[in-house]
């Protein structure tokens, strides 16, 4: 079943408003928008990947996250289908000794509430991405599922 115009515009301004609150760390917002029971999932090796379930742990992901990446301010691409929306964001990712832009590829899954239920991260450039993070040195606790 194709998704409305309406379903499509709506779900681009939500990720929009999210993006801003991120960037004001105001983590509140994401709770009209996104379930208490979200996961999101970071693929690779890095010390960051694997999958992180509740609003608590994706806070902390985010926090951390922000350590070593920011948004290369971009055009975002956006697909649709269903109850899942694609988007490609240019990224740059930096650490001690290397610094790279490279596209994030991130899958959501919404519930039949209309909130987000998952966040699939996969960055195009895995094997940079991994090596950029372990070498920052970042580290995430709390990890509630899984490890990479």
């Amino acid at each position: 079943m194709d998704q409305t115009r309406e379903v499509r515009e709506a779900r681009e301004a939500t990720l929009d408003m999210l993006a801003g609150a991120y960037q004001r760390r105001d983590l509140e917002v994401f709770e009209a928008a996104v379930r208490s029971d979200m996961t999101l999932t970071l693929t690779g090796s890095s010390r960051l990947a694997g999958t992180y379930r509740g609003y608590e742990a994706f806070g902390r992901y985010l926090e951390v996250l922000r350590q070593v990446m920011r948004s290369a301010e971009k055009p975002i691409g956006f697909s649709h289908r269903e109850d899942v929306m694609v988007f490609k964001q240019l990224m740059v990712l930096a650490g001690p000794d290397e610094a790279a832009e490279m596209p994030l590829v991130v899958t959501i899954r919404y519930h039949a509430d209309g909130r987000i239920q998952s966040f699939f991260v996969q960055p195009q450039q895995q094997d940079a991405f991994d090596r950029i993070v372990d070498a920052s040195g970042v580290e995430m606790q709390g990890r509630l599922l899984g490890s990479g």
